[in-house]
């Protein structure tokens, strides 16, 4: 890919995946971090059963390094941009799988699904790379159905948030000296076999839950304020 680029993109898959990895760093030196349902994630790693963490795409950014470290296969679109978040998650200690629903996303569900059956977790963002903004689409429900792992569901806010208006997810980012909140849910399981309305419901019915989760982190925020 790198060979068709300009000299200036060719430059910024250099420089960007550093400097970002540092500014994470630092904010992680300097922000308090609050965890809300993490021994959800413990009660499964207890049991030997992996997951795969379902988030939405405005939380990818900070997700990098709060899930630093874990090994994770996620799916990242064949894009120029999803190459730099696939630079920033090898510097985090995570793997990015190249594929979405528009180029390549068959291939990349099928080796996803190779990859959390083999034992290691996933992350998906279910309303990426495109939106709309919080609209579940169907491939988390069936990369669940076809390895048997259940979603669990992520969100990241903050304190003091920086969003970035001119993006289409409204992505967010933390400030320095902030808190960062992350909030799990309950993991949701899918059966194996499904009639297509029996998916649509299930599809209905977690963006329900990845939406209850929303809302539950927001009020750790709101929390925070009030005090």
């Amino acid at each position: 890919m790198a060979d068709q680029l300009s000299l200036k993109k060719r430059l910024a898959l250099i420089w960007v995946p550093f400097v970002f990895k540092w500014y994470f760093l630092l904010l992680g030196l300097t922000c308090k971090t609050t965890w809300v349902g993490r021994e959800r994630v413990e009660a499964l790693e207890q049991q030997g059963q992996n997951w795969i963490y379902s988030m939405w795409h405005n939380n990818v950014a900070t997700a990098n390094y709060i899930l630093r470290n874990h090994g994770l296969a996620v799916m990242v679109s064949p894009s120029f941009e999803g190459e730099l978040i696939s630079l920033v998650l090898n510097k985090f200690k995570n793997e990015a799988e190249r594929g979405s629903s528009s180029r390549g996303g068959a291939r990349a569900l099928l080796q996803m699904i190779r990859r959390v059956k083999r034992g290691q977790l996933g992350l998906i963002t279910p309303d990426g790379p495109r939106g709309p903004r919080y609209q579940l689409e169907p491939g988390a429900i069936s990369l669940a159905q076809k390895t048997g792992c259940p979603l669990v569901p992520i969100h990241i806010e903050y304190s003091n948030p920086r969003v970035l208006e001119k993006t289409w997810d409204l992505h967010k980012l933390p400030r320095f000296f902030s808190e960062i909140f992350i909030h799990i849910g309950e993991p949701y399981y899918v059966p194996a076999k499904m009639t297509e309305p029996e998916l649509q419901e299930r599809v209905a019915e977690f963006q329900g839950q990845m939406m209850a989760n929303v809302d539950q982190c927001n009020a750790l925020t709101t929390i925070q304020e009030n005090q």
